[in-house]
């Protein structure tokens, strides 16, 4: 008997540099890895994702799905695929099995009656998987719950090698980094609540200057909203240690030339930049928001902002202040990640979701639901 094939479906080429698009090339490598090649990847081709309209496109991706002949589809975030991965379970008179996947933090209360759309939708899925558990607990504010099929798997950072030496070195050359202490933060400047987040940093930053006046801020990003910021916050001069690099193709560059990684934000949901910073053994701070508490125990593997900006301020010119105590964070935060957050593991949670025989090479991971959880549906 043929080992059943598992679809995933992506509105978006898998290229792109975001954090969905990160975790479906991890997860589909995991996956290949462990469990064989019946793994296909529906998505559109950069070149498809320029010209067509959805009109063109979701037609397009549903031949593909079709004659895919899968068994499970698992979608990811974009509602209008689920709709497609749906009508071929229907089609399939239910024999296809739906797994999806909420990568967005559930920030904003939507109306009723799209909720009660987008809850029917999920009660039609298998399972519906959140990445953290307070995105589980605040799903209600995307969807009226209909039946108990959320599940928690986190997710894990990109296997990676960290840059050279000679990489960092042409990346400060590049960038015009001096010898001062680095804080870096990637900020995709898509989302109000994440661009507040970085205007914050950049405030606490100006305070830090005042103790730590060699204090560099390396602010990485691009996005519709990036051109508004920069106007705004008086960045089209420059200003005293602040560094826009805008989009960089390897985000790990910056990462890894930070002192202090920074992930300040009104709005996330487990975001996959700060498992990268802290399995690159960086000090990490981090708001407290969605998942983050549940990845970051503070003072021990990271620290939790502060809620004003002088004490984000204060926190960040500690850090810089004291190599030893950036270094014990920095050590443990890379522990906590080899220890709990890594792809095998995510893997196989999916896997049994998708019904796949677990290959037994895959039994020293441990159970595939060991770190899986129900999650009692929210309140309307």
């Amino acid at each position: 008997m043929k080992d059943p094939c598992v679809a995933t479906l992506l509105a978006f080429p898998v290229e792109e540099s975001g954090g969905i698009a990160a975790f479906v090339r991890a997860l589909l490598t995991a996956l290949q890895g462990a469990y064989g090649p019946r793994f296909p990847l529906v998505a559109p081709t950069p070149d498809e994702a320029r010209r067509l309209p959805w009109s063109r496109l979701g037609p397009l991706l549903f031949q593909r799905l079709r004659t895919a002949r899968p068994d499970a589809i698992h979608n990811h975030e974009n509602l209008p695929m689920l709709g497609l991965a749906l009508l071929l379970k229907l089609l399939s008179l239910g024999r296809v099995r739906v797994v999806h996947t909420v990568h967005v933090d559930p920030a904003e209360r939507k109306p009723f009656v799209k909720r009660v759309l987008i809850g029917a939708l999920f009660a039609c899925c298998d399972h519906v998987v959140v990445v953290s558990e307070d995105t589980g607990r605040r799903i209600g504010n995307m969807a009226v719950p209909f039946r108990r099929n959320i599940r928690v798997i986190y997710g894990a950072p990109p296997p990676a090698t960290p840059p050279t030496p000679e990489a960092l070195a042409g990346f400060a050359r590049a960038y015009g980094l001096g010898p001062g202490p680095v804080i870096c933060q990637i900020t995709r400047f898509y989302y109000p609540l994440k661009v507040a987040g970085a205007a914050r940093l950049l405030e606490a930053f100006r305070m830090v200057r005042q103790h730590v006046p060699q204090a560099q801020l390396l602010l990485v990003g691009h996005g519709p909203l990036w051109a508004e910021f920069r106007t705004r916050h008086g960045l089209a001069t420059p200003q005293p240690g602040v560094i826009l690099t805008g989009f960089v193709d390897d985000p790990l560059l910056p990462m890894a030339m930070a002192d202090v990684y920074c992930h300040v934000s009104q709005q996330d949901a487990l975001p996959i930049v700060v498992l990268e910073a802290m399995a690159l053994g960086k000090a990490v701070v981090a708001s407290p928001v969605g998942g983050i508490p549940e990845m970051i125990e503070h003072g021990e593997t990271g620290l939790l902002a502060a809620p004003e900006t002088a004490g984000l301020a204060r926190q960040l010119i500690a850090l810089l202040q004291h190599p030893a105590q950036r270094a014990a964070l920095g050590d443990a935060a890379a522990a906590s990640i080899a220890r709990g957050f890594t792809w095998p593991r995510c893997a196989a949670q999916y896997a049994a979701l998708y019904d796949r025989p677990r290959p037994t090479p895959q039994r020293a991971h441990g159970s595939a639901a060991g770190n899986q959880r129900v999650m009692p549906p929210p309140a309307a």
